[in-house]
């Protein structure tokens, strides 16, 4: 008689997907070198989660992105702003459509105009 086969599931906390977004993260960057900016802590809404897990893209590609300077849907005069966030240390957004068709924005804030950067927030344009 077969045993059935045993599943183990872990319930992950906010830390611990963040380190496994991390690694992701920095697995991805070594094949895209050219991060502009630090993403601080990585948080997202549950309206921008429920949407990732849809649509099946991947929240580190998307990180990848905005990081590197390709800030997504965003019309040029908001992509100039976010250059010239860069030198100041304003804050910096991307939009990007998911496979799905949902909009969601990615923010990086800043802490001062010093360039630290406290966090990357994923969020749904409603949840602004």
């Amino acid at each position: 008689m077969k045993q059935a086969a045993r599943f183990q599931t872990r319930v992950y906390g906010e830390d611990d997907m963040e380190l496994i977004l991390r690694r992701k993260i920095r697995a991805l960057a070594a094949k895209h070198p050219k991060r502009q900016f630090n993403l601080g802590r990585i948080v997202a809404t549950y309206g921008a989660l429920d949407a990732l897990r849809r649509s099946g893209d991947s929240p580190a590609r998307l990180l990848v992105r905005h990081a590197s300077g390709d800030y997504g849907d965003m019309p040029p005069e908001d992509v100039l702003e976010n250059r010239r966030s860069l030198q100041t240390g304003a804050r910096i957004m991307s939009a990007y459509r998911l496979r799905s068709g949902v909009k969601i924005w990615l923010i990086t804030e800043a802490v001062g105009d010093d360039g630290e950067r406290s966090a990357t927030t994923f969020l749904l344009p409603e949840e602004y």
